[in-house]
């Protein structure tokens, strides 16, 4: 088992135990817009990739 105060409790340096923030509504808009960059990117690469390299896309022979 773990300690009582392992996880989500922390000394301040007054001694007192204070409770760590959880997850706001800020964390999870950042966690959204991630996955959606991630997700845009992987849809850009899939739409370029039929058309040759996805690094020479300026040599139009």
């Amino acid at each position: 088992m773990s300690p009582r105060n392992s996880s989500k409790k922390k000394k301040s340096s007054s001694g007192v135990l204070v409770e760590k923030p959880g997850m706001n509504i800020y964390t999870v808009m950042l966690m959204i817009s991630l996955g959606a960059l991630t997700i845009a990117t992987l849809l850009l690469y899939l739409e370029m990739s039929p058309y040759g390299s996805f690094f020479n896309w300026w040599n139009v022979r």
